[in-house]
């Protein structure tokens, strides 16, 4: 019924996104291709996910990405732009 999401610095170079819901949980978990991906993409920036399926106390999942910048660019406009249309 509920999901808990919190955002918090761990550092001025690690944003850290926990999720927690009080759902049942798994037994069997196995991950599908949302949470792969989700690995795939934040080691490419030497990011984390880790997930705790527990039984009976519902899914909780953390993503830990370093911001790799000075923390007063962390939160301007990204410096990278997509191709011109036609250059893909």
């Amino acid at each position: 019924r509920n999901l808990w999401l919190r955002f918090d610095y761990v550092n001025a170079n690690l944003l850290e996104l926990s999720a927690r819901d009080d759902g049942r949980g798994a037994v069997n978990f196995r991950p599908g291709n949302g949470l792969s991906g989700m690995r795939e993409r934040l080691n490419e920036f030497e990011g984390s996910v880790t997930v705790d399926p527990a039984l009976a106390q519902g899914f909780a999942l953390t993503v830990r990405l370093p911001l790799g910048e000075a923390p007063e660019l962390a939160h301007t406009p990204s410096r990278f732009e997509p191709p011109a249309l036609g250059m893909v």
